[in-house]
């Protein structure tokens, strides 16, 4: 089984340049393996998009 995952979460805190509330976003496949119904293997591959302090594209 495939999955594609837009992660997305705000700091809390400031870290360094980044204010607190800076919002950071994630591109995520994850791969599932299963057998008898479990799963048995997972791999995940993840695409942070860049961190911009200015807010600009």
């Amino acid at each position: 089984m495939a999955l594609e995952v837009l992660r997305t979460g705000a700091f809390a805190a400031p870290l360094g340049d980044l204010p607190a509330g800076h919002v950071m976003r994630a591109h995520i496949a994850t791969f599932l393996e299963f057998r008898d119904g479990l799963i048995v293997a997972r791999r995940n591959y993840d695409c942070y998009e860049p961190l911009n302090p200015s807010g600009a594209p």
